[in-house]
This record gives structure tokens, C-alpha cells and sequence, in this order.
């Protein structure tokens, strides 16, 4: 959620519209958000808000995979259809206006820190509590999601007992 709450901090959308760099991120953030695995109709609602900052900004080609994705994962019949209508539109012209850090086809996790791609291969460190990942210039740091851990410490995480 913080990936989103980020996004917005940016600013309105005339004001993001403005500055290339707030752009820039903001795009990515949004595609970002796309990422973590949460449940079907959230997900669904992200896609959707992905998908449409990158058709009012011209990024067809990321509107289009985002469309892709939402098509496959089903659910409401407006939002199916409204990804439809958008990626009919997006594969006559399928490239970005906008070149965003975003790879569709790599596996990644998203780094808790700075919401930025953590590739598969690349080194991270980890919250030994609630299990966020960081890139690893973040280690020795408190967890920015949990509060309660320094990243990159050995710990046996959350144990419920009954």
C-alpha cells in the first residue's frame, strides 16, 4: 500500500503531468503496485489504475500488457471490458512515451524502501520479521513496514502458538 501512498505524495495529476521526472515515477509506481500478490479484486483495481495513467500518458505498450493481465485474471465485466476496448487501442500503436524502469517479462520483488525492482539473482536482505525485502544498501536499518526489526538480522520471525 505504501507503493501507492507514495505515488500520490508526487502530487495532483496536473502537477505530475508537469514535471518528466514525477512522471517518470509515478508511472512506475503505479506499475509497481501491480506486483505483490494480493487478492484478485485488488489486484484487478490496480491493473486498472496502472493501465489508465498509462493510457492518458501515452505509455500504450505498458497499457497494453496491464490490459493483457487483467483480461486473463477475469472478474468484473465493466473493468474486462473497459481492458478490451484499451487494448484494442494499444495494439495499433504499441510503444512508450514515457521509458519506465519496469520490466513485464522479469520476476522481481519490490524493495520496501525505495520502490524500486529488486531482480531475481540480485542481492537483497530481508526483515526477519515481517519478510519485506530491501535492497542492500538498506541493511542495518529499521523495517520501514514493521517498525520493529533492523533489516538484514537473523531472527526466527512471527511464531504463533496456540
Amino acid at each position: 500500500m505504501d507503493i501507492e501512498l507514495s505515488r500520490r505524495q508526487l502530487g495532483s495529476a496536473e502537477v505530475v503531468a508537469a514535471d518528466p521526472e514525477k512522471l517518470q515515477r509515478s508511472l512506475e509506481l503505479s506499475a509497481y503496485f501491480t506486483i505483490p500478490k494480493i487478492e484478485v479484486p485488488h489486484r484487478q483495481l490496480a491493473l486498472l489504475s496502472a493501465m489508465q495513467l498509462a493510457m492518458r500518458n501515452r505509455n500504450y505498450n505498458s497499457a497494453l500488457s496491464f490490459a493483457n493481465r487483467i483480461i486473463a485474471n477475469g472478474g468484473a465485466s465493466k473493468i474486462v471490458e473497459n481492458a478490451r476496448r484499451a487494448k484494442a487501442q494499444c495494439e495499433r500503436n504499441p510503444h512508450d512515451a514515457v521509458e519506465i524502469e519496469f520490466d513485464q517479462f522479469a520476476e522481481f520483488d519490490v524493495c520496501a524502501a525505495s520502490h524500486t525492482p529488486i531482480y531475481s539473482g540480485t542481492a537483497f536482505e530481508e526483515c526477519a520479521f515481517d519478510g519485506s525485502k530491501y535492497h542492500t544498501q538498506y541493511k542495518g536499518t529499521v523495517c520501514r513496514v514493521c517498525q520493529v526489526c533492523e533489516i538484514g538480522k537473523h531472527g526466527s520471525g512471527l511464531k504463533l502458538f496456540a
